[in-house]
């Protein structure tokens, strides 16, 4: 069904996106990876953080979401993976299933942090127009 509409946007004159950010649906992720092949993939900061704080106790989730903010705000990608891999280390032995759930989809979770700032700011400046 993705592919589908993907290819209608196409065919109504959508240029292939430089980035793409959506959920952890991975049915979208394929049908996006067909539809526009050169296309990167961000992961949802917001929706992969609540899976992450869902997996520790209410006690440690102010510390875990600083921590996130922290990564999503880092100023390089290697910072950002870093600051996620140290949370993960630190999650690791009490919070297993939040440990793994870090690790996941990095690659598509730090995506943004590939293009010049300069890029993010004009783009969240023309989508909000």
């Amino acid at each position: 069904m993705e592919v589908e509409l993907h290819k209608k946007l196409k065919e109504r004159g959508l240029r292939p996106p430089r980035l793409l950010v959506a959920n952890g649906t991975n049915g979208l992720w394929a049908a996006a990876t067909k539809a526009f092949p050169d296309t990167a993939q961000q992961r949802c900061w917001i929706h992969k953080n609540r899976n992450i704080l869902d997996k520790v106790p209410e006690t440690k989730r102010a510390t875990v979401h600083a921590e996130l903010r922290e990564a999503m705000h880092a100023a390089t990608e290697v910072i950002a993976r870093r600051r996620m891999e140290s949370l993960a280390r630190s999650l690791q032995v009490d919070y297993p299933k939040a440990a793994t759930c870090v690790r996941n989809d990095l690659d598509r979770q730090v995506a943004f942090l590939s293009f010049p700032a300069s890029e993010l700011e004009e783009s969240a400046h023309d989508q909000s127009h």
